[in-house]
């Protein structure tokens, strides 16, 4: 539990190698430790190494079946491959725990990259795509007709609305 403590901290100042590194050595003497476990597998996933943290996360299930923050951190790890897996984790969390917040947190998340047009959405309006955009329609919206500016204006919108009609 000291060790564990000690790479919380690591991981709180972003030192996710040596906060790894603790958590290894807590490892050796305990392997079934399951928030050591799952806190490797958070700092695996944090590094990007996906895979390793799955392989962790599954062998902490294996030991630890009724552990709703393991299901939790599962979910987490697959809601960049596999949005639907991700659900069925999160489900699993909330019904072992269905009073925690982060979990419905994850569970929204997960439901939002399942479907592609949010995805667009969330893109299409970051600010390195937005203001450039919309900067130019500024710009260029007094030299050409009105139909075209509106169409440049709105086409993203309408795109997204005739995509969640079709996706519905």
């Amino acid at each position: 539990d000291f060790l564990m403590v000690f790479a919380n901290l690591q991981f709180a100042k972003m030192n996710w190698e040596k906060g790894l590194a603790l958590l290894e050595q807590g490892l050796a003497s305990d392997p079934s430790h399951a928030t050591c476990l799952r806190l490797t597998a958070y700092g695996l996933r944090q590094l990007g190494r996906l895979e390793d943290a799955d392989e962790i996360v599954k062998k902490a299930l294996a030991l630890h079946p009724e552990d709703a923050r393991l299901y939790a951190e599962a979910g987490w790890t697959a809601i960049r491959t596999d949005a639907a897996a991700a659900e069925e984790h999160f489900g699993e969390a909330l019904r072992l725990n269905p009073e925690d917040k982060s979990f419905v947190r994850g569970m929204k998340e997960a439901q939002f990259q399942s479907k592609w047009f949010f995805r667009f959405f969330r893109y299409m309006f970051r600010p390195w795509i937005c203001v450039p955009y919309y900067g130019l329609w500024i710009i260029f919206s007094s030299h050409i007709s009105s139909e075209a500016a509106s169409l440049w204006l709105y086409g993203p919108i309408l795109f997204l609305i005739v995509c969640s009609i079709l996706n519905a």
